[in-house]
């Protein structure tokens, strides 16, 4: 297809990387589980 795995991993890193390392960082600094809860009630 012309673009290589790590590439499109780049690519795609640069697009929601942000937004998904706020999220994880969020998840994992207020407990993980009791913010899973949280977002699902």
């Amino acid at each position: 297809m012309g673009i290589s795995a790590e590439r499109y991993h780049e690519v795609w890193g640069s697009l929601s990387g942000s937004l998904e390392h706020r999220a994880t960082h969020y998840y994992s600094s207020t407990g993980g589980p009791a913010v899973q809860t949280g977002l699902l009630q």
